[in-house]
């Protein structure tokens, strides 16, 4: 009864659906029971993303266990156990997940379906978790959300997909007040438009993050466009766009992450399979520093990329080290050393799961967590000085098909487990 009455939830305007009532939501879910976590782990949720398009060897997994959002309790030496009572389940693929964990603000996360165009907040209000109902995006097939340094604004890149699309309808930024019990109230769009060289993946703009940063500014790094928008955030959500950086022509910028206290921010590439460095000047704009390529570079055709792409960043943080991996042709994650003055260096590369889309750093920078999604994979890395990483031999068989989103709730008593009754 519960999945009928949120499937015709979906089928519904999605500001209407915005502006609905949480108390309803819980009619879905049965009774809900807390549990603390012990001192120092935490509650990681995994996410599917499907299988990629352009992994030959991938079997989809049965829908009903792609729309499973799983959760585990983890400690900061990767040691996990299942949680499968905790699990959060929803009616479209959560392709991004993230959450919002602020001194003397209530703890969120927020499940974004790029194929539903919408996001679903879960509430810890007093200590009860409540799933809300969920809130249309502003565009279309939402892949990417971050929260601002005040916690008060959720942003949200819209790619537009497919990849091959040939418009750029639905492509963008869209900010979101975020309201007490985590819910979302719809404050600014600005929609994305223009193409690049690829004659494939970039005949229309695809916004792949939206990236919040210091002194009330946000980074959207633009696939499709081969730019890097600078935007200015007010404390209330608006939007207005500052400058645009322009990458590589054909690279295809993805992700990007702010140096945590030096005026830099790092940029993966997914075609040009790159991580670059820019300085941030005191107007916004971005000045090119350095490139480090991750794979030897060739020519650059197809949708698929010629069976190899650039995916995800992360830094440490101290800023002395980035994160990134490659998919598809090498399935690695590359340390690189990030010196004074913001030039890059290649430092070490390890084995990641295949197709490693996913990843992030939790407990202070002390593990690295890889998802592959290929495989039904997750590893996790202990990291040491300068980010070096060894393997924990952590790879627990309790995930969604195909993970490819991972957000983590730190340490009791703020963080509470969902027991679905």
């Amino acid at each position: 009864q519960g999945s009928g009455l949120l499937a015709q939830v979906l089928k519904s305007d999605p500001m209407t659906v915005a502006s609905a009532s949480l108390s309803a939501i819980l009619l879905l879910h049965g009774c809900l029971q807390v549990q603390s976590l012990a001192q120092g782990s935490g509650l990681l949720f995994v996410g599917s993303g499907g299988c990629d398009g352009c992994d030959a060897g991938c079997k989809e997994g049965p829908k009903v266990d792609e729309q499973l959002v799983r959760a585990m309790a983890v400690d900061r030496h990767g040691n996990a156990h299942e949680e499968s009572d905790f699990s959060v389940r929803v009616l479209g693929m959560p392709a991004w997940l993230t959450t919002r964990q602020m001194k003397g603000q209530p703890q969120c996360l927020w499940v974004v379906l790029a194929d539903k165009d919408i996001i679903v907040p879960v509430g810890f209000d007093g200590g009860r978790p409540i799933v809300g109902l969920p809130s249309g995006t502003g565009g279309s097939a939402p892949v990417f959300a971050g929260v601002t340094s005040n916690g008060q604004v959720l942003l949200v890149a819209n790619y537009h997909g497919p990849d091959n699309a040939n418009t750029s309808k639905g492509a963008g930024v869209a900010s979101f007040r975020i309201q007490q019990d985590c819910s979302l109230v719809l404050a600014d769009t600005k929609a994305h438009s223009g193409t690049s060289i690829d004659p494939i993946r970039q005949r229309g703009a695809h916004v792949h993050s939206f990236v919040p940063a210091r002194g009330g500014l946000a980074y959207a790094c633009d696939l499709g466009q081969d730019l890097i928008f600078t935007y200015a955030v007010s404390a209330d959500g608006k939007l207005t766009e500052l400058h645009r950086a322009h990458a590589e022509p054909g690279s295809g910028p993805r992700h990007l992450v702010e140096h945590p206290t030096a005026p830099f921010v790092f940029v993966i590439s997914e075609m040009g399979e790159s991580v670059t460095s820019w300085r941030q000047k005191s107007d916004g704009s971005l000045q090119l520093l350095d490139t480090v390529y991750l794979k030897k570079r060739g020519p650059v055709t197809g949708i698929c990329n010629d069976g190899s792409k650039a995916a995800e960043i992360a830094i440490l943080p101290d800023g002395s080290a980035i994160f990134a991996t490659n998919r598809g042709g090498e399935n690695v994650v590359h340390v690189i050393e990030v010196q004074g003055d913001g030039v890059l260096k290649l430092s070490q590369t390890v084995q990641a799961p295949a197709y490693p889309r996913g990843m992030m750093l939790a407990f202070d920078g002390s593990l690295l967590l890889v998802a592959g999604e290929s495989k039904t994979e997750l590893a996790a890395y202990s990291v040491g000085e300068r980010g070096h990483l060894t393997p924990t031999g952590f790879n627990p068989s309790w995930l969604p098909p195909h993970p490819v989103s991972l957000a983590l709730l730190e340490d009791a008593p703020q963080a509470q487990r969902v027991l679905i009754s």
